[in-house]
């Protein structure tokens, strides 16, 4: 019984107790802790404040007692289990022990938890385990004793067969037996030498417990032997293995302890597993977890130590009375080890872990428990270990990962096994022998990318995010199984990484690695979305050179260590003489700062930006944050910059096509572009001249670009 099914019980004896008084079902009380010992051989964790039904359940689990032993003698005691209005001396002696009928009780036993651990412990101690002395001898079962009716003589005695050590110990308990007017009475009052204590023990249990006649007994031993017998009918098997008897034990209870003449009663059926078979039905299980679990076949059973020729009956009822389970399949996990197998043929497929045997067979949440000893008994395949195990041999210095069910990818490095989410930690050292079943061919080695299926990946932070290419020192082609081993996005990116030290992006082709100056241009050099950024640790970084950085276009760009600025287009620089130009151009005038290094990495052009750019075959003047468009007689003799299509497309340009250029400042002057120079206009007239009579287009050109334009002859 848990503790919950103790409450219930509890709770069902007594539903209403009177007011003011504390009933069993309602007791809460300290308990302390006991180490363990011959009798009790868990120890108890002790707590401020338990309940009874706590106390009663952890004890019974700490002393391998019976519950309902330690309920029926509080009831036969005190009847605190039924008692509506119990005073506190009840718990103070609850279980009567250190309470002898001579002399009063002993003060070290007062207190519930004391009563109940202490009677608990006493009783097993009557079974003399090993480890303590042969003290308790003179009810040992299997013996015929005289036992008194009374603590009065008078009243005389009668022999009792003992047959068992539960009967031997509520005799040395309570060490009377009741007369013939205490039994008449059955629950009542006899004559006076009656005495009530067994009796009523009987009766409590019985009458909420069931019978305890020996048909409800499947596994026995004496007092005498180790030897534990699985009984049904007028038949006994020997329970040979350990693991079998824990399983057998989980279902059919504790071993009951009888006499040699109790079992020499039943006829000899050989040995047993936990493999059992309804005669009713024919149905074999494997009796495990508290659960009976089919076989498919007789090889099956076969496989797990039993035969369908000469199986273990057991009685219908005892076979339904164990929860059924799943099916067995061939998939098992090795008792007490890490080991996991598959039946195959005559042998077994061992796998390393969990790990391995899910990568090999898929789901293993139904697997059964083999035991060792029937493991040893099978022919055994090469081992195989997960997909991605990282493995190093006791001998030898070389570590590698495991790839598919036979092949070695040679690890230079831990970070790069890390990156796959395979750190240094889950490295395995395992014997020459258990890694007889993979090779490795002298050249395969584990890299950032990996070919899964014909797709590329790279490995960061524990998963792959699959991108275009790699270079093909760089790549390690993967079996399918592996790469099922790790996370994978499968979206089709470019490769964006960083590493935690350094909040720098970078962007990634062909084994060199680019700065992005900012995250525009990471948007930008992504094809206008925001790029998927890996984390990598310093020394996967390190694996790729670093290229010249990638800005935005267009956009302006200085160094941290000197004042030039320039303007970035087509992974190039062309430097900008001044903010007035940026302005005229209608680009913005916000600058990026990054390090000289960087600046230094990007190709410069031969000349200076100028007003005069292209875009394609056009050339355009450059005023006002506007491009205006000229014939290419207006724009001989001038530096023309040929702009990017990218830069072009975001500047602003006018339909207004200009066969000369005239420009002014804030001030008056009028100057005309004229083969490279600019020509200031003296008069009105003189302008008009230049036009042949029509009023021209003049274009307002930012002071700074005004005051540093090369001026020419006056025209007048």
């Amino acid at each position: 019984m848990s503790a919950d099914a103790v409450q219930t019980f509890l709770n069902q004896r007594v539903p209403v107790c009177q007011a003011g008084y504390t009933c069993l079902k309602d007791f809460r009380g300290p308990t302390s802790y006991r180490t363990a010992d011959a009798m009790c051989p868990r120890p108890y964790e002790g707590g401020a404040e338990e309940t009874a039904a706590v106390i009663i359940a952890k004890v019974a689990q700490a002393c391998g007692i019976n519950p309902r032993v330690i309920l029926a003698t509080l009831q036969k005691e005190q009847g605190l289990v039924t008692h509506t209005w119990p005073s506190d001396w009840r718990y103070r002696i609850a279980m009567g022990q250190g309470c002898p009928d001579t002399a009063a009780c002993d003060t070290r036993y007062y207190g519930f938890f004391n009563q109940v651990y202490g009677a608990a412990w006493q009783f097993k101690r009557y079974g003399n385990p090993p480890g303590t002395s042969q003290y308790f001898t003179w009810y040992a079962p299997g013996r015929t004793w005289n036992i008194r009716y009374n603590p009065e003589v008078s009243c005389g005695s009668a022999p009792v067969a003992v047959q068992n050590q539960a009967t031997a110990n509520l005799y040395y308990y309570t060490p009377y037996q009741p007369n013939a007017a205490a039994l008449r009475a059955v629950i009542g009052e006899g004559d006076g030498c009656s005495a009530y204590g067994n009796r009523n023990f009987y009766y409590y249990f019985t009458e909420w417990f069931g019978s305890t006649r020996t048909s409800a007994i499947t596994l026995a031993r004496t007092a005498s032997s180790e030897a534990v017998f699985l009984l049904d009918g007028t038949t006994k098997r020997q329970v040979m293995q350990w693991e079998d008897f824990v399983q057998l034990d989980a279902v059919f209870g504790p071993t009951a302890i009888v006499s040699d003449g109790f079992l020499d009663n039943f006829t000899s059926g050989g040995t047993t597993t936990a493999v059992l078979r309804d005669p009713s039905t024919g149905s074999m299980a494997l009796i495990q977890d508290g659960k009976r679990r089919g076989f498919s076949d007789c090889g099956q059973v076969a496989r797990w130590g039993a035969s369908c020729d000469s199986p273990t009956n057991i009685t219908p009822a005892k076979f339904q009375s164990i929860p059924a389970g799943p099916n067995l399949t061939n998939v098992f996990r090795v008792n007490n080890s890490t080991l996991w197998g598959t039946f195959g043929g005559p042998g077994i497929q061992p796998y390393y872990d969990e790990a391995a045997a899910r990568a090999g067979v898929g789901d293993t949440s139904t697997a059964a428990r083999l035991p060792a000893w029937r493991y040893r008994q099978f022919s055994l395949a090469a081992l195989r270990f997960a997909p991605g195990q990282l493995v190093r041999s006791t001998s030898k210095d070389a570590v590698y990962m495991t790839d598919g069910w036979n092949r070695l990818q040679w690890v230079d490095a831990f970070t790069t096994p890390a990156e796959y989410g395979r750190p240094a930690s889950s490295l395995i050292w395992v014997p020459d022998a258990d890694l007889r079943g993979y090779t490795w061919n002298g050249k395969d080695k584990l890299s950032p990318y990996a070919s899964c299926q014909g797709n590329v990946y790279f490995a960061a932070s524990g998963s792959l995010s699959r991108v275009p290419s790699a270079p093909a020192a760089m790549l390690t082609t993967l079996d399918g199984s592996t790469c099922a081993q790790f996370p994978r996005d499968e979206t089709l990116a470019d490769l964006f990484l960083r590493t935690p030290s350094d909040a720098a992006v970078f962007r990634v082709a062909d084994g060199t690695a680019r700065p992005v100056g900012t995250w525009s241009a990471a948007v930008q050099a992504n094809g206008g979305t925001n790029p998927r950024v890996v984390s990598v640790s310093d020394l996967t970084r390190a694996k790729f050179s670093t290229g010249a950085p990638i800005f935005s276009e267009p956009s302006l760009m200085r160094s941290n260590e000197r004042p030039n600025v320039y303007l970035v287009m087509n992974d190039r620089k062309v430097g900008l003489p001044s903010f007035g130009l940026a302005r005229d151009l209608g680009l913005s005038t916000a600058v990026s700062w990054h390090p000289q290094a960087q600046v230094d990495a990007v190709p410069a052009t031969a000349s200076e930006l100028s007003s005069w750019v292209s875009c394609g075959s056009t050339a355009y003047f450059a005023a006002g944050g506007t491009l205006f468009s000229t014939t290419a007689d207006a724009a001989a003799g001038f530096t023309v910059t040929a702009l990017s299509d990218r830069t072009c497309s975001a500047l602003r340009t006018s339909d207004t096509k200009l066969a000369q250029v005239f420009v002014k400042g804030s001030a008056d002057a009028v100057y005309v572009g004229s083969r490279g120079t600019y020509r200031p206009v003296t008069s009105w007239d003189a302008l008009l001249r230049v036009t042949g009579g029509t009023t021209p287009t003049i274009l307002r050109v930012d002071d700074d670009v005004f005051r540093g334009l090369p001026v020419g002859s006056p025209v007048s």
